[in-house]
């Protein structure tokens, strides 16, 4: 399999040009429970990429192959993630509250000798 194209990843809505993505809300909401808004703030966009990119295969299973699938070495971008963990936050008076966390990490593949450049990828 080769990588992943941008409509893969963002949504078949997806283009570029050289000096500019857009990505349609509506494809992130397809599949991730995203709520399409005039007033989407940054980490609501960026949690949908993040979902829609593991739930569409860009994810380590995919990658690195499981019991119905061969490795795609070509896969440099993966996202991962892991079980909810409850955790306590204080607000500025000290007030402790309640949350769910999860986590979730992103690994970027490249043959040595490398640094993360987007470039690369």
């Amino acid at each position: 399999m080769s990588s992943f194209t941008l409509q893969q990843i963002f949504g078949e809505n997806a283009v570029q040009d050289a000096d500019s993505i857009t990505i349609a809300k509506a494809d992130l909401a397809q599949n991730t429970g995203f709520s399409a808004t005039d007033e989407n703030d940054g980490e609501s966009v960026l949690t949908a990429v993040v979902l829609q990119a593991q739930g569409l295969g860009l994810d380590t299973v995919n990658r690195d192959g499981g019991e119905d699938s061969d490795p795609n070495i070509n896969q440099q971008v993966a996202v991962s993630s892991s079980t909810p963990n409850l955790i306590t936050r204080p607000d500025a008076e000290g007030n402790i509250s309640y949350f769910k966390r999860d986590s979730y990490t992103i690994d970027f593949d490249l043959p040595l000798p490398s640094t993360v450049n987007p470039s690369d990828y």
